[in-house]
């Protein structure tokens, strides 16, 4: 695990104290941790070795055995490429929510996942780690009464734009029942690292009106980032990060090695529960 923090470039000014980074070993891992996200004390959270190295090692295996069959983000959308197994929402839209063949799709990966890995599935081993921290079970979030499919398996090995997730943006108030989430957080548990590259740059930086001058497909010019505080992460296998999705972030390419890891996000609602999806 490496972490490099440098406050905001061609400023002379100090940096936020609270955009800093704070990590945590697995058995320390709590709800604290989670709350610093949520209330903005912190920046992003690592934490070291949720995955066991046995899990990671027996995942991988069937992996590289080709248990499952893993697509790719729509190349209109997404470039560079970036590998994964499970459907993400924004490949299924109609309007303001998935189409009718995202629902198919999620029930098929989650039948398939779980035959496929079974009990070295890093999702359910990720998801049991998160609901012993907050202290309470984790739910997925639904649409109609229907669950969102959560834990996508992704290998991002030629990086990531410089981008933000943020569902309210994205799909209004109305995609979950229950309304909005108040925060979101992305969740990602490394199954393999590669040994050159790799880091995930996180700023202290959310968009606004203005920027739509600078998109760029899917992301955004790294002059909407230009002079803003960054973090700088590269986490281990079987380790976890937890940022605040909002802020823009990207992934440096990576090389000698698969970077692949189950990815999610967290999304805390006003009833004090998290829900997840992908």
């Amino acid at each position: 695990m490496r972490v490099h923090t440098n406050p905001a470039q061609g400023s002379v000014q100090v940096g936020d104290e609270f955009f800093r980074p704070r990590f945590v070993d697995a058995d320390r891992f709590g709800r604290a941790d989670i709350c610093a996200l949520l209330s903005g004390t912190a920046a992003v959270v690592g934490v070291r070795r949720l995955l066991s190295p046995l899990l990671c090692a027996e995942a991988m295996a069937r992996l590289d055995d080709g248990a499952l069959a893993f697509g790719s983000y729509d190349r209109r959308r997404v470039d560079p490429p970036v590998a994964r197994f499970g459907p993400a929402i924004n490949d299924f839209r109609e309007g303001d929510r998935p189409g009718a063949a995202y629902w198919a799709e999620a029930g098929r990966a989650r039948r398939v996942r779980r035959a496929a890995l079974g009990r070295v599935d890093p999702f359910g081993a990720a998801v049991a780690g998160l609901a012993r921290a907050w202290g309470r079970p984790l739910g997925a979030a639904c649409n109609q009464g229907r669950p969102f499919f959560a834990g996508t398996l992704r290998e991002i090995n030629h990086g990531a734009l410089v981008h933000c997730d943020d569902v309210l943006r994205e799909y209004g108030p109305h995609l979950f029942d229950g309304g909005p989430p108040v925060a979101q957080l992305a969740f990602n548990a490394w199954i393999s690292t590669a040994p050159e590259g790799g880091a995930t740059r996180v700023w202290r930086r959310r968009w606004r009106p203005g920027d739509s001058d600078l998109r760029k497909g899917y992301g955004f010019d790294e002059r909407v980032v230009a002079g803003e505080q960054c973090i700088e992460v590269t986490m281990g296998r079987g380790d976890a990060l937890l940022f605040d999705s909002r802020n823009f972030h990207a992934v440096e390419p990576s090389a000698g090695g698969r970077r692949l890891a189950v990815a999610f996000f967290l999304g805390f609602r006003c009833e004090s529960d998290l829900v997840m999806w992908s």
